[in-house]
């Protein structure tokens, strides 16, 4: 269970009972999730996935943003851990049940919490043979990787463009046109669910083979 601040939930009763002071009994929604973002990326996604779900900027503070939108007010809560990931909180109140309000106003806001803003990226060295299967279940996420030149090809690559999670993620970038091994380069990749088969193919030099079923995947965010 993920615990929410005294002083964050003071911060959004106040603010929800300013907003829905008209309703007696406001409809609530609580939903929580976790990231692997700073809090400062956190923080400016939160403001992003109200804005773009219609929400006219209410209030704001070091942790929480809220917003209001006709029947909804919403609040999302972003506490750094120090595992490196955010934990995120999302308060709907809505003046109305119907239609799956409020859930489905909060699950919209977690959709769009997912997406990575903008801002410069966190960018990790890698090696050439670094695989991803260690992000396993991180569906959504994005995770931006530097490879130096003078790189060595792996023989561990399945599938094109979707490519299986224990794959080399450098060697997949070369088959996809992204990096070179003389230069290396920098690339974006987003976890992705297994697929019930992947492709093989052979591509700028390089060859991937097929494979059936496997639980994890990923691709390159161009």
């Amino acid at each position: 269970m993920i615990n929410v601040p005294k002083r964050k939930v003071l911060c959004f009763l106040l603010f929800l009972a300013a907003a829905v002071s008209a309703v007696a009994q406001p409809a609530w929604s609580k939903g929580g999730q976790i990231l692997t973002a700073s809090h400062e990326e956190g923080m400016k996604r939160a403001r992003r996935s109200l804005e773009a779900e219609g929400y006219v900027i209410t209030n704001a503070g070091s942790d929480f943003t809220g917003g209001a939108k006709g029947i909804h007010s919403a609040v999302i809560t972003c506490v750094a851990t120090t595992e490196g990931q955010l934990h995120v909180i999302i308060f709907v109140a809505s003046a109305a049940v119907d239609g799956g309000v409020p859930g489905a106003e909060r699950e919209r806001l977690q959709a769009q919490m997912f997406k990575p803003g903008t801002s410069a990226p966190n960018v990790t060295q890698g090696t050439w043979d670094a695989q991803p299967n260690g992000l396993h279940g991180k569906t959504g996420d994005r995770f931006t990787l530097s490879f130096p030149p003078g790189g060595v090809l792996s023989g561990r690559l399945w599938g094109t463009d979707v490519y299986t999670d224990d794959s080399s993620i450098a060697t997949a970038a070369v088959h996809a046109g992204l990096i070179s091994v003389q230069s290396g380069g920098t690339v974006t990749i987003e976890i992705r669910p297994g697929q019930s088969a992947y492709q093989g193919s052979v591509r700028n030099g390089v060859t991937s083979s097929s494979y059936g079923a496997w639980g994890g995947s990923f691709i390159f965010v161009r």
